[in-house]
């Protein structure tokens, strides 16, 4: 009888997968629906006269979601980006448009300065590297793909501001869309969303360079502020229910 037992419940029996899976849904039921791009989402939303946040917004152009309805739709927001070389670039890539507005600065809990490490500027880097500006300094060493990491990186003080202060500084009201791409501080700046205040219709962030405990935590949060997800192998996008 024992034995039988044993081969019943050894690891490569059928009632013993069955047992682990239902044993470990509850860990598997956090995560999104899995879709290939957030753009299958996006696209279903977008319209004219949208307004927007863009939190880490870059140059504007490479490896941006949004770029392309904002230009289309000629949408109206608040850009914000750290790196001062970037927002230079940032601003040139929507000259003359509208309805724009742009901060160099960083978003964090509380207003002040910070150490923020970008990569400097260097014809032998592939322009993809720049995106890896970020408030830790080890995400840069982790990812810069050179040998002489250090002599790359850029330590300066930037301001920052909290969303609330972005908020207040632009009477924003209401926020269709959010979009939030800060190197592995995603989590951080949702957190700073005063979703009493203001609901975004839809938010966009980064998770692929997130901790999982982080992960977990921005998918719990948004979901109790009713939000449906979906989630491609980086980026995470969440939709109010109410507009399902």
């Amino acid at each position: 009888m024992k034995e039988k037992i044993k081969v019943i419940l050894s690891q490569n029996s059928l009632i013993f997968k069955i047992l682990s899976f239902f044993y470990n849904l509850p860990r598997l039921l956090w995560k999104p629906r899995l879709i290939k791009d957030i753009d299958e989402k996006l696209s279903q939303f977008v319209r004219e006269n949208m307004y927007f946040v863009q939190i880490g917004a870059n140059d504007g152009v490479r490896s941006d979601p949004i770029h392309q309805y904002v230009t289309k739709y000629s949408w109206e927001g608040v850009l914000v980006e750290p790196v001062p070389y970037l927002f230079e670039r940032l601003k040139n890539n929507y000259s003359g448009r509208i309805g724009l507005h742009f901060e160099n600065v960083a978003i964090t809990h509380e207003r002040g300065s910070v150490s923020f490490y970008s990569v400097k500027q260097a014809d032998d880097l592939d322009p993809w590297v720049h995106g890896l500006a970020s408030l830790d300094k080890q995400h840069l060493l982790r990812y810069l793909p050179v040998q002489d990491k250090e002599s790359y990186i850029i330590e300066e003080q930037v301001k920052t501001i909290t969303m609330t202060d972005l908020l207040d500084k632009y009477s924003i009201k209401a926020i269709d869309l959010l979009c939030i791409d800060v190197e592995g501080f995603d989590y951080e700046v949702i957190k700073g969303v005063d979703f009493q205040r203001v609901k975004p219709r839809v938010i966009i962030y980064e998770h692929k360079v997130l901790s999982l405990e982080d992960f977990k935590s921005s998918v719990k949060l948004l979901k109790q502020n009713g939000y449906r997800l979906w989630s491609t192998s980086a980026d995470t996008i969440g939709i109010l229910k109410s507009e399902l």
